[in-house]
Formats: structure tokens, C-alpha cells, sequence
């Protein structure tokens, strides 16, 4: 999972922050505004620079891994926090899909401040990532479950990072690590990007 600084989250515009406001109690995430969708054009190309073109769980390339904005507390039962920008980042398909995150409820105690919310899964800006996993050797993709903290283990859980395709996802992403981008950075943001709200 990559480690995310809450230093470095997105900031919006005072524009974006009034429009935002505007609609959180309405349509929230779902507002089909022009001026919606460039601001969760901008939450998408943010958060895959910041990212590095990684999905934020199972940190693959998302090249050909439809990426999408993720809400870490879900959007539909948190729609105050549906724009909270450390509540975004971007996730691949499987690890945001249906029968992984998707929708599950991440939050254990909510809080008006995002941030003194308490979360059962391993929270990328908030938590520290390494003190809730625990790996069986150097490799860094085989996890030794008991040892690790009660988050860590709802995240396994959760992503289904206990069944054996993800040992096969694990030992590629540390084979891509050594590698360079196939591709320009920014380029490849504009690629996959998504919400490009049409002229």
C-alpha cells in the first residue's frame, strides 16, 4: 500500500470550494455540473501524479487497470466527505471493485474532522502504512496475518489480498518497481485519467 502525505493532499480553489459546497448536500459526488466534473478531473490527474500512476492498495501500474477516484470512506454513507481530498485517491478496478472495497464501511467512528475519524481499514494519509503490516520474508508480498495490527488485517480482508492471484499481483509490482515508467509521466496521466469533462 503506498504511503501518502496528508501534507500533500489536493488543495481547491476558492471557486471549487464554494461550488463544492453548493452541491454536497444535493448530488454531492453525483452532480453532473460541468464544473463538477473539472473539479474530479482535477482530483483524478492529482492523485495519479502523486501516485505515480499506482493504484494506492495493491500499488500496480494502472495501465489497462480501469483506475478510479476511491473514496476511502465510502462516498454514498459519507457524502459529507465525497470531496474531502484525504479522503481520495485512486484505486485500480479490482482493488475498488465489487467483491473487494467497493462500498464497504471503512469508518469506525465518525467525526466531524476528517481527520479525528477512526478507520478500521490501514488509512494511506493517516495511518502509517509499514506498522500495520507484517511480511513472512524479504520480498515484501507474502504477509504474515496474525502479526499483523487489527487494521492491517481488515485491509487484507477487505481487498482480498488473502487469496493466491494477488501473491501472482504482489511479485509483479515488486518486479516493476526496478523498471521505469513505459511511458512520460504526464502523458500517461492523460491517458488514464478520468471524469475529462467534455467542451
Amino acid at each position: 500500500m503506498l504511503q501518502l502525505r496528508t501534507e500533500d493532499a489536493l488543495t481547491y480553489e476558492q471557486n471549487e470550494l464554494s461550488h463544492i459546497n453548493s452541491i454536497i448536500e444535493d448530488y454531492a459526488w453525483d452532480d453532473q455540473k460541468y464544473h463538477t466534473k473539472l473539479i474530479k478531473h482535477k482530483i483524478s490527474t492529482y492523485t495519479l501524479r502523486q501516485q505515480n500512476c499506482r493504484c494506492v492498495y495493491c500499488e500496480r501500474l494502472l495501465i489497462g487497470l480501469n483506475p478510479q477516484i476511491e473514496h476511502i470512506a465510502d462516498k454514498a454513507t459519507y457524502k459529507d466527505f465525497s470531496f474531502e481530498t484525504l479522503n481520495l485517491a485512486t484505486a485500480c478496478c479490482y482493488c475498488n471493485g465489487p467483491t473487494n472495497k467497493h462500498n464497504e464501511d471503512t469508518v469506525l467512528v465518525k467525526n466531524a474532522n476528517y481527520t479525528k475519524c477512526e478507520f478500521k481499514i490501514v488509512h494511506p494519509y493517516l495511518d502509517n502504512v509499514e506498522e500495520n503490516f507484517v511480511y513472512l520474508n524479504n520480498s515484501r508480498f507474502v504477509y504474515d496475518y496474525n502479526k499483523c495490527s487489527e487494521k492491517g488485517k481488515f485491509t487484507i480482508d477487505t481487498l482480498g489480498w488473502d487469496k493466491i492471484q494477488h501473491l501472482y499481483i504482489f511479485a509483479q509490482v515488486q518486479e516493476e518497481r526496478s523498471k521505469p515508467l513505459p511511458i512520460d509521466l504526464e502523458e500517461l496521466i492523460v491517458e488514464i485519467s478520468t471524469y475529462r469533462p467534455k467542451t
